[in-house]
């Protein structure tokens, strides 16, 4: 018996708490019939666990197969080939449906034992995965990762009786439902974001009189103009990594993988005075608008944030100093907005890693209001910007505190003993 057990827990394989252990079908081409049917894919795993099914491919297995593998609520779906150098394999799905859904032949279906809870059990397998015990069993093969079940499944931990097994999953679970609205509500104001914006930049504020131009119908007071001229452009540079003077000083050097918020302030980087006179970076100020202008994340999204600090950028990125006509926040809450229509017009085709065509993208025409509106614009667009931040800020306290519940509880670190309450 393993020193660190809990009292009362046992030290056991993952597998002894498995009663099957089910490879998927992919089946042939969705025809129409009865043997059509929803199937889940890696693509309908989500961060936190949770099938997303608004993605369902729909493929046609024959009665037999379908009857004999067909998921059954609470079953757990592990991702067993596939993943990336960011995105081990080993992934978990909790099942929450009662309908007949099957999984495909890169997942493995995980059915656990009645002396298990299964909610308990997809917590487990999904704690192992965000604490990196799945970095373990990963086996790289032609460019797949593929995981090794057999090896994972016969890897040991700590589990504790089943009355407590399920109060930790009653505990999780009522963290996870408060998760799940926030991120609802979130999705709405985000809706209502854009929604909201794209009213504006047709529309304006208290207008009745418009006109038509070649980017549509906008009031008659407002002007169109490219972006090209919303002010002065900066690209940046890398100063040389085997410089020591030029790095670890104390001015943020923004590159794509800093832009993950609207207000760049801190970034993973930071060079010194001497790496901008020395190189071809640029000193960027405070208020600027930053794009990235190469990377693979332009497959799918513009990133689009503000400088709140002096900042430096990389050679991917590009920073708009905006002029007197043009507030930064209203440009920003603008691409924003359009995100997927400016991008689908100024990407690059045919470039082995993605990047925008800054001569299409300067020339890019958007409409300009006069500063005062821009800033009554502004105005309502941060009072939504303003609640969807609280949220996101409420989404990562919950997620914090799971994510220490799961420590606490899935270790014994804390005993549950009577009933909690999130």
């Amino acid at each position: 018996m393993n020193n660190l057990v809990p009292k009362g827990w046992s030290y056991d394989q993952l597998g002894d708490y498995i009663s099957e252990s089910v490879t998927g079908e992919w089946g042939a081409e969705a025809v129409g019939d009865a043997n059509d049917i929803p199937v889940l894919r890696s693509t309908n795993f989500t961060a936190n666990g949770i099938i997303d099914y608004s993605k369902l491919a729909y493929r046609n297995i024959d009665e037999r197969k379908r009857l004999a593998k067909s998921l059954k609520f609470g079953d757990i779906v592990l991702e067993k080939s596939g993943g990336s150098p960011t995105q081990p394999v080993g992934r978990v799905v909790y099942f929450d449906k009662y309908k007949p859904f099957l999984f495909s032949n890169f997942t493995q279906k995980l059915s656990p034992v009645d002396t298990c809870d299964s909610k308990f059990l997809f917590y487990k397998l999904y704690s192992e995965y965000q604490n990196g015990t799945v970095l373990k069993f990963q086996q790289q093969t032609t460019g797949i990762i593929n995981f090794q079940l057999a090896e994972y499944l016969s890897y040991k931990s700590a589990f504790p009786p089943l009355p407590e097994q399920q109060k930790i999953a009653t505990i999780l679970t009522s963290v996870d439902t408060v998760i799940e609205k926030i991120r609802a509500q979130i999705d709405k104001l985000k809706h209502l974001k854009i929604g909201m914006m794209q009213q504006l930049l047709t529309q304006g504020i208290g207008h009745t009189e418009f006109k038509n131009t070649p980017i549509g119908r906008i009031p008659k007071t407002w002007k169109v103009i490219s972006l090209g001229k919303a002010g002065s452009w900066k690209g940046g540079g890398t100063p040389s990594k085997a410089n020591k003077e030029f790095w670890n000083g104390n001015i943020p050097w923004v590159s794509p993988k800093d832009m993950k918020s609207e207000f760049i302030e801190k970034t993973e980087d930071y060079i010194t005075e001497h790496a901008i006179t020395a190189s071809s970076t640029n000193n960027v100020p405070a208020s600027s608008i930053l794009i990235v202008a190469r990377s693979g994340i332009l497959k799918h999204t513009l990133p689009v944030a503000i400088a709140a600090v002096d900042v430096t950028i990389n050679q991917d990125m590009k920073a708009l100093i905006v002029n007197d006509k043009v507030l930064a926040l209203y440009l920003f809450h603008y691409l924003q907005a359009n995100n997927h229509k400016v991008l689908r017009a100024t990407l690059k085709a045919g470039n082995t890693v993605e990047s925008l065509d800054f001569s299409e993208f300067s020339q890019y025409q958007i409409p300009l209001p006069p500063v005062s509106e821009q800033q009554k614009i502004i105005d309502v667009m941060e009072s939504i910007a303003n609640r969807l931040r609280s949220k996101q800020q409420l989404l990562k306290s919950y997620e914090l505190t799971k994510k220490a519940l799961m420590q606490d509880l899935l270790t014994g670190k804390v005993r549950v003993h009577r009933p909690y309450e999130v």
